[in-house]
């Protein structure tokens, strides 16, 4: 018996081996897969956090082209670089008669609201990129009926008050006396804006006739402006379009226009120089006397004088976009101030 042990005993030299053997045989077999699962997952990672990136970039710049729509009238945006992205916005506004009637009816637009689509592009270094776009509408609200906003009669000059000028009527005479003037579209004006008044027009506006804007007026047109005349000392003028304007820029005027500037007179402030802001091209047919803020060209009949030079548009000073007493200074509140944003969803 005691042989028979010790034989047994030998038997049992080298199973280790073979259990561990066969132990790194189902390793081996194993590893590959679990390598590319581990692989895999890493690779999963990387895409996430990576669209992570650009959509947050996106949405980044989905927000900008809102922003400038809003505070600047322009629907440009330079490219810019967030979250290691490159980013494009395009931005254009939808004619109204483009909206369909089920939309209209859908989202309750109203006639003089406006309506944009916005698209953000962002590009990541590694080569992928998002694509966001939003519609979205600025409705404009009056409260002017109910403080006290009377309507005009139709005829003859506004002096002070509070008054509404339908839409699509025309002021006969001037507007003056510190008088708050309210419309929705389709304004004219065969007079001046004098004597401290301010005028709100949500909608296209035309100054036919003398058409002055002067004596600390200020005039907030969101949409396109034509002035057959001249922006006097002291007038402050914010057009979210083009401005056509047949006269001169005077004296300490500010004039804010987020599309097109075509002018036939002379920016003519050496001495006591106003500041002119252009989001699209400046087109002068005179001279320039001071420094002015353009995102695009400049073409001038005259010349530049007095050290004026061209600046560029974003540095156009935050004091005055945001001074109550300059561009801000709305009796009657607009979409300058308080807009309103409704999401929407195809146009």
């Amino acid at each position: 018996m005691r042989i028979d042990m010790k034989r047994l005993a030998r038997d049992e030299n080298g199973r280790a081996l073979s259990l561990i053997l066969l132990l790194l045989g189902c390793g081996g077999l194993i590893l590959t897969p679990l390598l590319s699962l581990m692989s895999t997952g890493l690779t999963s990672g990387t895409i996430y956090e990576r669209k992570m990136r650009e959509l947050y970039a996106a949405d980044a710049g989905v927000e900008l082209g809102a922003w400038t729509v809003l505070y600047e009238g322009r629907t440009s945006v330079d490219d810019f670089e967030s979250n290691s992205c490159d980013v494009t916005v395009y931005i254009q506004e939808i004619p109204w008669d483009d909206i369909s009637q089920d939309t209209k009816d859908a989202f309750g637009l109203l006639e003089g609201d406006r309506v944009y689509f916005i698209e953000a592009t962002a590009t990541s270094a590694e080569g992928g990129s998002t694509v966001l776009e939003c519609h979205f509408v600025i409705t404009y609200t009056s409260p002017c009926e109910e403080e006290g906003y009377e309507d005009y009669s139709g005829s003859g000059n506004i002096e002070g008050g509070k008054v509404v000028v339908e839409k699509g009527d025309t002021v006969t005479g001037n507007i003056l006396g510190g008088a708050s003037v309210w419309n929705e579209g389709g304004f004219t004006c065969e007079g001046n804006i004098e004597g401290g008044s301010t005028v709100n027009i949500v909608g296209d506006a035309v100054f036919s006739g003398e058409g002055n804007v002067i004596e600390e007026s200020r005039l907030f047109v969101f949409g396109d402006c034509t002035i057959n005349a001249n922006i006097q000392t002291g007038a402050v003028i914010y057009v979210s379009g083009n401005l056509s304007l047949s006269g001169d820029i005077q004296d300490e005027a500010i004039v804010y226009v987020g599309g097109n500037l075509d002018m036939d007179g002379s920016i003519q402030s050496c001495s006591e120089p106003s500041v002119v802001g252009v989001g699209g091209d400046l087109d002068v047919g005179g001279s320039i006397e001071c420094d002015v803020y353009v995102d695009g060209t400049v073409t001038l009949g005259g010349s530049w004088s007095c050290g004026a030079q061209q600046l560029p548009f974003e540095d156009f000073p935050s004091n005055i976009r945001s001074d109550p007493d300059k561009l801000n200074n709305l009796q009657c509140p607009l979409a300058l101030k308080s807009p309103s944003i409704v999401a929407l969803g195809i146009v």
